[in-house]
């Protein structure tokens, strides 16, 4: 059959808004196209945000435990090998999380997200026992303090007595016997990480030693008489 060129004209497309008679959906191919772009583009987006909400709580966790080293640092009323314990947990708690950073970086999917935020809330609460250490390593460091104080005093009054005679010098010298006892035990519990066991012993150190002062001044009053 014949057709008139003026008739093929009109089916031939003329500008870029003509439909395309070849493949008359293609408009809904492309919005649809685009559609998925721009949600793919949405979902990267929002992805991007909780990466970067993830890494800031890492950071603040790190910041946090070098807070707490450097006031751990300065302390006077902490012993040396005491930081020293202190540091070497606070270095492997941030290792621990530069890590979780690095496995955030690399994540591709919410899970993993979620995956690695639940391990760094178990990283947060070894944090709140690192604090909690720091509270007992200054309690344990203040009694050891105390415990020298007391052996000073001990040294003292025995260095008093050095020249009494016998019958003077017992009454004391019991007291004496029975506070270096409480102290050996009080530092033994120390070791131990019993504080409140170990404080108990150094009040019953204390108040034997009291009890030498005030017999050694008896004897002296009775020397006197």
């Amino acid at each position: 059959m014949f057709i008139s060129h003026s008739f093929a004209l009109a089916l031939t497309p003329t500008d870029e808004n003509s439909v395309d008679v070849l493949d008359p959906h293609r408009d809904a191919k492309e919005r649809k196209a685009l559609a998925q772009k721009k949600k793919e583009e949405v979902r990267k987006a929002n992805f991007d945000k909780v990466k970067k909400r993830a890494v800031r709580i890492i950071n603040s966790v790190i910041n946090k435990l070098n807070r707490i080293r450097d006031r751990v640092n300065n302390m006077p009323n902490i012993s040396d090998d005491a930081k020293g314990q202190l540091n070497l947990k606070i270095d492997a708690r941030i290792a621990v999380l530069e890590e979780k950073k690095s496995l955030i970086d690399t994540a591709t999917t919410k899970a993993e997200i979620k995956k690695i935020i639940k391990e760094v809330k178990t990283e947060i609460a070894r944090t709140r026992d690192i604090v909690k250490e720091v509270v007992v390593s200054i309690h344990k460091t203040h009694l050891e303090n105390i415990v020298e104080r007391l052996v000073g005093v001990i040294v003292k009054i025995e260095k008093k007595i050095e020249g009494w005679d016998e019958s003077r010098k017992t009454a004391v010298e019991g007291n004496i016997s029975k506070a270096k006892s409480s102290l050996r035990e009080a530092r033994e519990l120390l070791k131990g990480g019993k504080l409140k066991q170990a404080k108990a012993k150094i009040k019953e150190a204390h108040d034997f030693l009291v009890d030498a002062i005030s017999s050694g001044k008896d004897t002296d009053g009775d020397a006197n008489e």
